[in-house]
């Protein structure tokens, strides 16, 4: 995962849909978060990251990235974190971002 986005830092991706789902993001979520919400991957209408071991402790690292990165809030329009252990206080700052258009 860290090679990959060390690539796309250098060569965005032109994809709509990335999933990536049931894999373990708990180690890598920093270095994805680097490239996810930037135009490293400009035209992402669909984000997968279901089962992918985001808890509470590090899922703050992507609505960080989400809130201050994002670029063009209308582009994603399906974002599914299904089965994460996501805590209160992520669904407020998710909520929040609801409000703003940040997230789908």
């Amino acid at each position: 995962l860290w090679l990959l986005c060390e690539a796309l830092k250098e060569c965005p991706l032109l994809v709509e849909t990335l999933n990536l789902s049931d894999n373990d993001l708990q180690v890598a979520i920093d270095e994805l978060c680097s490239v996810l919400f930037t135009s490293s991957l400009p035209h992402v209408r669909e984000l997968g990251m279901a089962r992918c071991k985001i808890n509470e402790w590090r899922s703050g690292a992507v609505w960080e990235a989400m809130g201050k990165q994002f670029r063009d809030a209308s582009s994603l329009v399906s974002l599914d974190l299904e089965g994460n252990e996501i805590d209160c206080e992520s669904l407020k700052t998710i909520g929040g971002m609801l409000e703003k258009g940040v997230a789908p």
